[in-house]
Order: structure tokens, then C-alpha cells, then sequence
């Protein structure tokens, strides 16, 4: 079971709480709402999957430090997954496995990259 514990060592835990909530929010909303037609360029869908995977999953693993970086991973690939499957089933928008690919990389990435970064902390001292 993975269970998010945030660390309270943020004075304003509770609003980077509500963000990174607002912030999953918003890429299920975007990714199950109907896409216009027209010319897409190319491999632009997939560049957006990875960067947004990127900067959720460096978020909230700034916001749980203690958390296992393998549940955020898990985490975040569940949810594109399930995400993708919706998509399926709603009939708006069409699923495509190479998007859960670059959800992937995207959540590897920014899990990575927060490791060593203490970005939000910084931030949350200047508020």
C-alpha cells in the first residue's frame, strides 16, 4: 500500500499540499478532455507527456522526501496508466501506449532530479 506522509518541515505544508492535489487534478482534466482537431506536430503530445511527468513527480517528491523514490515512480506510472485506460473508454480522446512511455521517463527524470534539490523548501522560506 503506498501510503504519502508529507514531511511537516514546510511552514506551508498545507498549501504545497493543495497544489500538488490541483496539480494531479489538472493533468487528469487535460488528458481525459476532448482534443480539438488539426494538424498536430509532431511528437509534440509525447515531448508534453514526458515534461509534465517530470515536473509532478519532481514536485511531489520534494514534497515527500520520506517516501521511497520507488513509490513515487509507482505512484505516477499507475496513474498514467489508469489515466490512458480512461481515455480508452471514454471514447474523446484515443490511448497510445508510447504516451505511458513517456510518462515514464518523465517521472524517472523528475524523481531524479529532486533528489538532490531542496527547490520547494527554498521557496516555502520565502513565503
Amino acid at each position: 500500500m503506498i501510503l504519502f506522509i508529507i514531511m511537516e518541515t514546510y511552514k506551508n505544508y498545507r498549501l504545497w499540499k493543495i497544489l500538488g492535489f490541483l496539480g494531479t487534478t489538472a493533468i487528469l482534466v487535460a488528458s481525459l478532455w476532448p482534443q480539438e482537431a488539426g494538424k498536430p506536430i509532431p511528437y509534440l503530445d509525447k515531448v508534453l507527456h514526458l515534461g509534465v511527468y517530470a515536473i509532478a513527480s519532481f514536485y511531489i517528491q520534494q514534497l515527500y522526501k520520506n517516501q521511497k523514490l520507488i513509490q513515487i515512480i509507482f505512484f505516477f506510472f499507475l496513474y498514467g496508466a489508469v489515466i490512458e485506460i480512461l481515455q480508452h473508454l471514454g471514447g474523446n480522446r484515443q490511448a497510445d501506449p508510447f504516451d505511458i512511455v513517456a510518462n515514464f521517463i518523465g517521472i524517472v527524470c523528475g524523481s531524479l532530479l529532486s533528489l538532490k534539490s531542496k527547490l520547494l523548501l527554498k521557496v516555502d522560506k520565502l513565503i
